[in-house]
């Protein structure tokens, strides 16, 4: 009696997770978004810059969770839409960031999330998932460095504010 094999091919990623999960890469021009590539994200100032511009070409009555992936000198090597959600919140799983964050090579994060009310008070959910996603890296050895909090006119910065010190 012959068994039958089933060859199930392996996904971008090396999986054999079939075809359904592909891994589709991008080649970001940051100097798009107002920055340098060679110039380091040394400051929110910058890192809110980058992740406005992409905002802008998102839907503003949504709330979007993005990340910007860093090199060990801190230059931004790509960045990507986490998570999109509703008017007042989005649900970000840490596994999605994480994976991103290691398949894109990145030594260290910045995270910011949009409110669309315009108004960049964190919440104390945001808080909370700030210091999630801070721990995880840190198992990881992935350091978040920050995360932003983007209003319609101003940001919040909670390693300024402390909360991810």
């Amino acid at each position: 009696m012959k068994l039958a094999t089933l060859d199930i091919p392996r996904n971008n990623i090396g999986d054999r997770a079939g075809p359904r999960y592909t891994l589709q890469t991008h080649t970001v021009h940051l100097a798009v978004l107002a920055h340098t590539p060679t110039d380091p994200i040394s400051a929110p100032d910058t890192a809110a810059s980058i992740f406005r511009a992409v905002l802008a070409t998102l839907d503003a009555d949504q709330e979007h969770f993005l990340a910007v992936g860093l090199d060990a000198k801190l230059h931004a090597t790509a960045y990507k839409v986490i998570a999109s959600g509703g008017i007042a919140s989005t649900q970000v799983d840490p596994r999605v960031l994480f994976r991103w964050a290691l398949l894109a090579g990145a030594v260290g994060l910045i995270t910011a999330h949009n409110h669309p009310s315009g108004d960049p008070t964190p919440s104390h959910d945001d808080i909370v998932l700030a210091r999630q996603h801070r721990d995880a890296g840190r198992m990881l050895g992935i350091d978040v460095l920050d995360s932003l909090v983007i209003g319609a006119t101003a940001y919040t910065s909670l390693s300024q504010c402390a909360v991810l010190a």
